[in-house]
Order: C-alpha cells, then sequence, then structure tokens
C-alpha cells in the first residue's frame, strides 16, 4: 500500500498491481482513517504507508 493510493476515505488499488489485473477501490472507515492519520507521522517521507524500518548496513 503506497501512500499515493490513499485519497480521502479510499484506497485504490492500481490494475497493474491487483492479482486480477483490475482497479479496485476500497472504502477506508473512520478508525482505519485515524490509524492511517498515525501513521503518516511515523513513516515520514517514505512512500509505503507500512514502511518497514531501515538498519544501517541493510539494502
Amino acid at each position: 500500500m503506497r501512500w499515493e493510493q490513499v485519497e480521502g476515505d479510499w484506497w485504490t488499488i492500481p490494475a497493474e498491481v491487483a492479482k486480477n489485473g483490475l482497479a479496485h477501490r476500497v472504502p477506508i472507515s473512520p478508525q482505519d482513517r485515524m490509524l492511517l492519520d498515525e501513521l503518516r507521522a511515523l513513516t515520514g517521507s517514505s512512500v509505503w504507508v507500512f514502511a518497514r524500518p531501515r538498519r544501517l548496513g541493510c539494502h
């Protein structure tokens, strides 16, 4: 999940990454929206919503 795919109360899965090759819109509940807002502050400049922490020396 990339931040660019999240707009308002919708997550749009692009066709090029969807298993069936079709774009899909997923509604985001108010509770999920709150969690995403908290995550945004933690992920910094990462393009990924669920970014994995980077460690020095890892590529």
